[in-house]
């Protein structure tokens, strides 16, 4: 069980031994992901009319910016809170909070990887429906549960304070950019 919570980064310890991830890496797995998803959509279509791929895209990169821009918020907003309960003084959000915020909302989009993956494969094996269907609601829980776990460990706090921050924000991007990307590839699901 500690493998798979290792391998699928379900917990903060998981993203500790991760080591520094540094913001071009978070693009790469956010943009990467949301290229996979371009892709299965749009196939050779992608060369001939970019300009559908681009926006596909830009879309992706802006949810998730937007996804780490709320997330930092809630963080700020709940440690404020929790100084009017507990008098020590809290510290005050900075620029690199929400830089670490950022690269860890990036490197949780790696559900978003295997999901655009998975679209490549059905496709290769004409096997829409169902099984693509199911894997795309695994994934999303999976993309939540890192999602929280990557939060927890960013903000150094407990895994469940993690995922509770992240509840809110991870809503709001499955009804905005996740309802996009499911509006483009769903029937390829």
């Amino acid at each position: 069980m500690n493998v798979v919570v290792q391998l699928f980064r379900l917990s903060p310890s998981s993203w500790a031994a991760l080591g520094p991830i540094g913001l071009p890496r978070a693009a790469l797995t956010a943009v990467g992901a949301w290229t996979l998803l371009a892709w299965g959509r749009l196939g050779l279509q992608a060369f001939t009319a970019p300009r559908a791929t681009v926006r596909f895209v830009l879309i992706g990169a802006y949810a998730w910016l937007a996804l780490a821009a709320l997330v930092w918020l809630v963080v700020v907003l709940a440690e404020r809170l929790a100084t009017s309960v507990d008098p020590a003084p809290a510290p005050a959000p900075t620029i690199d909070g929400l830089l670490r915020i950022t690269e860890v909302v990036g490197s949780a989009h790696r559900p978003l990887v295997f999901l655009g993956i998975a679209i490549q494969l059905l496709q290769l094996v004409n096997l829409l429906g169902g099984p693509g269907a199911v894997f795309a609601a695994v994934t999303m829980a999976w993309m939540a549960a890192t999602l929280g776990a990557a939060v927890a460990w960013a903000a150094r706090r407990p895994l469940l304070v993690g995922l509770a921050v992240t509840v809110l924000p991870f809503a709001l991007w499955l009804a905005t950019a996740g309802r996009f990307g499911l509006n483009r590839v769903g029937h390829l699901l």
